[in-house]
């Protein structure tokens, strides 16, 4: 993965946590979120620039130069957030 794109998922994933830490966020709320489609629209709510990350993650990663599924299930599960 390219430098700058691991900088951005390193970026969302503070963010993801912060919000984790803070109670603005739950797992369940992640986990409904990606199931629904509706993460952008929550991440936005939680942090301006998490959706914009986001974004950038999915596109990068649609054209090849992003992470995959196997780097974000680490992510994900150090969130504590189980694979599906």
């Amino acid at each position: 993965m390219p430098s700058d794109m691991l900088v951005k998922v390193q970026s969302l994933a503070k963010i993801l946590q912060q919000g984790l830490s803070e109670g603005n966020l739950t797992e369940d709320e992640i986990s409904r979120s990606l199931m629904s489609g509706q993460l952008s629209e929550r991440l936005k709510q939680l942090h301006p620039e998490a959706d914009q990350l986001l974004h950038d993650i999915s596109e990068a990663s649609r054209q090849g130069k992003g992470p995959g599924e196997a780097s974000l299930l680490p992510l994900l599960e150090g969130l504590g957030i189980p694979p599906e």
